[in-house]
């Protein structure tokens, strides 16, 4: 998951199965290609005005066992960070990033 992000803003997972450093949007991605993606996450929080209140989780075992992506299994490691719409992005992109994980689905 990841917390403190935009509230009420739409989301979603990026990941990939190695680890990259690329300049993206006006961050880095750090999940290299072929990147693949969770569905359609809100981020929820406070009522607007909008702050940092937002939430966005998955649950990314779930996501595995529900076939959604044949290429994960037992012993697949993921290099994940969340997207997510931020009006408010100095670099005109009109989008965030959070900061990247890397973890390996156990059997």
């Amino acid at each position: 998951g990841a917390a403190n992000v935009l509230s009420n803003k739409p989301g979603l997972l990026f990941y990939g199965r190695a680890r990259a450093s690329l300049p993206f949007q006006g961050g880095t991605l750090c999940a290299s290609s072929p990147l693949r993606r969770s569905a359609l996450l809100q981020s929820g929080g406070n009522p607007p005005p909008v702050d940092c209140s937002g939430v966005f989780q998955c649950d990314f075992l779930a996501w595995a066992l529900s076939g959604a992506d044949a290429t994960l299994g037992a012993g697949s490691t993921v290099n994940a960070q969340f997207w997510y719409r931020d009006p408010f992005d100095p670099t005109g992109y009109g989008s965030g990033l959070s900061d990247a994980l890397e973890f390996t689905l156990q059997p």
